[in-house]
């Protein structure tokens, strides 16, 4: 079993309270905002049948806010939608994450609010898997969405996942991650030299000229960094930024 599953299985019962509570988590919520701000100036159409993937799902904080967003959207735009009428809208969200106590725990995750006839569950599909190797198992352009919340902070080197990215999305699909951004723009020696750094605490920073050009190498158009603060770290900020990259070709 890996650090990371070991982590957030330990964290599973209390993962919502320490994380928003404790440590001002926004992961879910910027990752959320980010999508808003693409759906009407990118080209990203047909929310209401969107094929949605949420890489490192956690409890579903991420993936409720973005199914509420897109069927909200897309009733807003659907003109044969009555005034008042429940959302009934054919958003499809897959989750996958390395704890197998966070997947049982966002397969159960329900959506409520007066909009909805009934509680709705928020994915469709949750599975136990690592984040590059699910998308490897997911067909190539069915995704319109890609979303990774304080999940490639463990990941490092990010090329790999970012071609799986790209083959899987849709053309004018989108993904979108947080990051978090190096003190200093390089170190020296080994991935230091190419934006990306190993902090103590075992997560890494990315800077955005890595992230550029990475998504370059693989054909992915760099939309958007904006810088954020993520959570805290004991008595200090957590600074980074959120991303978001689109397939044009």
């Amino acid at each position: 079993m890996s650090f990371v599953q070991c982590l957030f299985d330990g964290y599973s019962g209390h993962f919502e309270n320490v994380m928003i509570k404790d440590l001002s988590y926004r992961g879910h919520a910027i990752v959320a905002e980010a999508i808003s701000r693409q759906l009407n100036v990118s080209g990203v159409t047909d929310m209401g049948n969107a094929y949605v993937l949420d890489i490192g799902c956690g409890t579903g904080l991420l993936g409720t806010l973005l199914r509420e967003l897109l069927e909200t959207h897309a009733q807003e735009n659907d003109s044969t939608c009555k005034s008042g009428e429940a959302a009934s809208f054919g958003v499809l969200m897959h989750g996958v994450d390395l704890s197998h106590r966070m997947v049982d725990a966002s397969k159960r995750r329900k959506l409520k609010g007066s909009h909805y006839q009934s509680d709705k569950y928020v994915y469709n599909t949750v599975k136990v898997m690592e984040g590059t190797q699910f998308l490897k198992s997911v067909d190539s352009g069915v995704a319109n969405i890609i979303v990774a919340s304080d999940v490639l902070i463990y990941m490092g080197a990010l090329e790999e996942f970012f071609q799986e990215c790209f083959r899987v999305l849709k053309l004018g699909g989108i993904v979108s991650f947080t990051v978090e951004a190096p003190k200093v723009s390089k170190t020296r020696g080994g991935n230091g030299d190419r934006g990306i750094l190993l902090n103590k605490n075992g997560r890494f920073s990315h800077s955005r000229y890595y992230l550029e050009d990475a998504a370059e190498k693989v054909g992915l158009e760099f939309l958007e960094w904006k810088p954020e603060f993520l959570r805290k770290q004991g008595s200090e900020d957590v600074e980074g930024a959120v991303v978001t990259l689109q397939r044009l070709r």
